[in-house]
C-alpha cells in the first residue's frame, strides 16, 4: 500500500514532488498500489520509488525518470512514456499484454 505521506506530496504537483526529491535524495517513495491513471506526471522524478501494482493506465509520463524504479505488475496501459528515463527499471509482469497495451515508448532514454 502506498505511503500516504508520498500520495500527498505527489498531489501537490510534479514540481513541488520533484523538489521534495531533491531536498531528500536518500528517501525511497512508496506508491505500491497507488492509482494513477489518467494523471499528468510529465517531467516528474520516480527514479528509485516503489510503484508496485500502482495504476498507471493512460498517464503522462513523458520525460519522466523511472531510473531503478520498481515497476512489478503496474497496469501502464496506454501510458505515454516518450523521451521517459528507463534506465534499470524493473518491469516484472508490467509488460504483459493486458498491463501495457498501447503503452508508447517513443525515444526513450536507455544508456548507449
Amino acid at each position: 500500500m502506498a505511503d500516504k505521506r508520498h500520495l500527498n506530496k505527489l498531489c501537490e504537483g510534479v514540481k513541488a514532488w520533484n523538489q521534495w526529491r531533491e531536498e531528500e535524495p536518500e528517501r525511497v517513495p512508496d506508491l505500491r498500489k497507488a492509482d494513477l491513471h489518467g494523471a499528468t506526471l510529465t517531467g516528474i522524478d520516480f527514479g528509485r520509488t516503489y510503484l508496485d501494482g500502482a495504476d498507471l493506465r493512460n498517464a503522462k509520463l513523458c520525460s519522466a525518470s523511472l531510473n531503478s524504479a520498481s515497476l512489478c505488475q503496474t497496469n501502464l496501459s496506454g501510458a505515454r512514456l516518450r523521451h521517459a528515463w528507463l534506465h534499470r527499471t524493473y518491469f516484472k509482469d508490467s509488460l504483459k499484454s493486458d498491463h501495457y497495451s498501447q503503452v508508447i515508448f517513443l525515444m526513450t532514454g536507455l544508456p548507449s
